[in-house]
């Protein structure tokens, strides 16, 4: 996977993409391959040969590269010029066969890859096998990789030599787990028992990126999460050298924020929908902003406070 990482990496950079920072990319990515981790890696179009900016991830022994849209980008916190590098806990399921007895192809997502997270994901893929299952249990698995890995799987039986397979998760925002807005990776598999009974990976992997749009519910939850996050930045804030480098978490933290509100405002909430939402969630909220405000309160009573505060609104295109 190193491998393939470097060159994919090779293969993608522009010009303008410094040697420094491919080196300090590679390390951050190795790191993170040694701990067992999956990676993600977004570069933005300025730095890339195409010009257009990409979302890779890595999943088992394979590397996927997808090209996103500028509003994407926005989503993924993804700036001009910029990268984001992270690691995300692999799945429960690691064990491949050493040569897959089915293929899938052609999947479709009913609507596209722009999804709802509020509503159901469904679709249907292709399914062919390549040699007798033997009576194996056969279970169909939708991985969602935000910070951490979500994994669906779904019971399919009496599966023909070939055939489609139908399918449906989510929905993707439902419950308390971490709330998806903009570009998600997807991977679908087959998973039979394999040798010694424990679970394995019987298909090759199909991998999609989709296009999540929170509703309001998930709007609400997303903001407060960004409050966390910039208290979490600010609080790293102890003095000039410390400031400057939290400069870029909060520089692609600001992008992200900005996608969030304009989202939100295209969704045209009514009196009554805006209501709901503070009954719902204002005081969390509130307290959110609070912590928040204690950190910058904090740091602009700082003598590097001033200094701060005038990089971070240079940094996120504020005069």
């Amino acid at each position: 996977m190193r491998r393939k990482f470097r060159d994919w990496l090779e293969s993608a950079r522009g010009p303008t993409l410094k040697e420094s920072t491919v080196t300090a990319l590679t390390s951050n990515v190795v790191a993170s391959l040694d701990k067992g981790d999956d990676v993600n890696v977004l570069i933005d179009g300025n730095l890339t040969r195409s010009g257009n900016s990409v979302y890779a991830t890595t999943w088992g022994d394979d590397l996927y590269a997808f090209v996103i849209t500028p509003a994407q980008a926005k989503a993924a916190g993804l700036i001009a010029e910029g990268l984001i590098s992270s690691g995300s806990p692999r799945s429960a399921v690691k064990q491949r066969m050493a040569k897959p007895i089915v293929t899938l192809s052609d999947v479709k997502i009913e609507g596209g890859l722009s999804v709802h997270g509020n509503a159901p994901v469904s679709g249907t893929v292709a399914y062919r096998f390549e040699r007798p299952a033997k009576d194996a249990a056969v279970m169909f698995r939708v991985t969602r990789r935000l910070e951490k890995s979500v994994l669906t799987f779904i019971n399919v039986n009496d599966l023909s030599d070939k055939g489609t397979i139908p399918f449906s998760i989510g929905p993707i925002n439902s419950g308390e787990s971490e709330v998806a807005f903009g570009p998600m990776p997807v991977f679908i598999e087959l998973v039979m028992a394999g040798e010694g009974g424990a679970a394995a990976v019987a298909s090759n992997t199909i991998a999609l990126l989709l296009d999540v749009r929170p509703d309001l519910d998930a709007f609400a939850r997303l903001s407060i999460g960004v409050f966390d996050k910039f208290t979490d930045i600010l609080a790293t804030v102890q003095d000039r050298a410390s400031g400057a480098k939290a400069i870029e978490a909060y520089k692609q933290l600001a992008t992200r924020n900005t996608a969030l509100v304009e989202a939100m405002e295209r969704l045209a909430p009514t009196k009554e929908q805006d209501a709901e939402i503070e009954r719902k969630y204002g005081a969390k909220m509130d307290a959110a902003a609070r912590r928040m405000q204690e950190q910058v309160t904090r740091i602009e009573q700082a003598e590097y406070g001033a200094a701060f505060f005038e990089d971070a609104k240079r940094a996120a295109g504020k005069k």
